[in-house]
């Protein structure tokens, strides 16, 4: 609410009267404000024409985040008119929704850090709305693991915080890091899980994790090809022998880059053939090594994504 107070000077304008569902922050627009606390101090605030730059408040700190503290301050006027911008309790529960202001900041958050995950990058706000309430929030310590193969999966996860490993046995698939995620193969699938996730890096992980009623509420058609897509990718029990070339796409210095096709599925990968004997006489061996691991851990749109690598005779 806009307020304008003329002839103002030394007059009282606020001094908490309504209790907790009364004032909780002025905004001086034009002219000052002289404002004193419970133990006598007092201060002078002022609007956009006398500083010569962004208007000042009062109040955010003491009675905004704290909606159960009654406002003890006196606001008096100073020399002149002033014209303020009032903040009312009832205001700010219209706004946020409710009472609790750290929550809402909370949620504001996640819903900007979310998007950070590129299967929720242009999810609409109604459906992000009905998302992000639902999240809960997981930590999990090194050595536990979340997921065990051949279980049931009913929820989605994503690396809030940490990184995970992947595990066929003994084996390492993937790393997922920071607004990674995994499990999604449960969202649009009955199937149990493929692998085991385990904690094995970092000393605690925090995970958001969104069941998969939650999920299917929003879920369209862009995210099931999108995740329908990745678990193709994921399929581990491709063969050497159940691809068929295609033709060549690419030579480099130690190897060549072949289209090749899926005999059964008809899916299409790229495939780096490199001559190991080229690759040990100079000493590069542990830089292939390097680059398989790199490439297992991305997994974004704009980069080719390593589903497998083999070894021939």
């Amino acid at each position: 609410k806009i307020i304008q107070h003329s002839a103002c000077q030394h007059k009282v304008l606020y001094d908490g009267q309504e209790g907790v569902d009364g004032v909780r922050c002025i905004v001086v627009l034009e002219g000052e404000l002289h404002v004193t606390n419970p133990q006598g101090a007092e201060e002078t605030i002022c609007g956009a024409d006398r500083t010569g730059g962004r208007a000042s408040s009062f109040g955010v700190d003491d009675y905004v985040c704290h909606q159960l503290v009654p406002f003890r301050h006196v606001v008096r006027g100073s020399v002149g008119d002033a014209r303020v911008a009032v903040l009312y309790a009832g205001d700010i529960r219209e706004v946020l929704h409710g009472d609790n202001i750290m929550k809402s900041a909370e949620l504001a958050q996640r819903t900007e850090d979310i998007r950070k995950v590129f299967l929720f990058r242009h999810l609409s706000k109604k459906n992000m709305n009905k998302l992000v309430p639902n999240i809960a929030v997981v930590k999990v310590q090194r050595g536990q693991t979340i997921l065990k193969e051949g279980t049931p999966g009913n929820e989605f996860y994503i690396v809030r915080r940490g990184e995970v490993g992947i595990y066929n046995g003994d084996k390492l698939l993937q790393r997922r890091g920071q607004f990674d995620y995994f499990g999604e193969r449960a969202l649009i699938t009955d199937d149990v899980r493929k692998a085991d996730v385990v904690v094995d890096s970092v000393d605690e992980v925090e995970l958001w994790v969104i069941d998969k009623k939650v999920f299917q509420t929003i879920m369209d058609a862009g995210m099931v090809k999108h995740i329908q897509e990745r678990i193709q990718l994921q399929d581990s029990t491709i063969r050497f022998n159940d691809l068929r070339m295609v033709r060549v796409v690419g030579r480099g210095g130690f190897g060549v880059v072949k289209l090749v096709e899926h005999v059964y599925t008809g899916a299409r990968y790229a495939l780096k053939c490199i001559r190991r004997a080229r690759i040990t006489d100079s000493r590069q061996r542990q830089a292939l090594r390097n680059e398989r691991e790199i490439l297992s851990e991305v997994d974004h749109p704009f980069v080719v994504r390593l589903v497998r690598t083999f070894k021939d005779k």
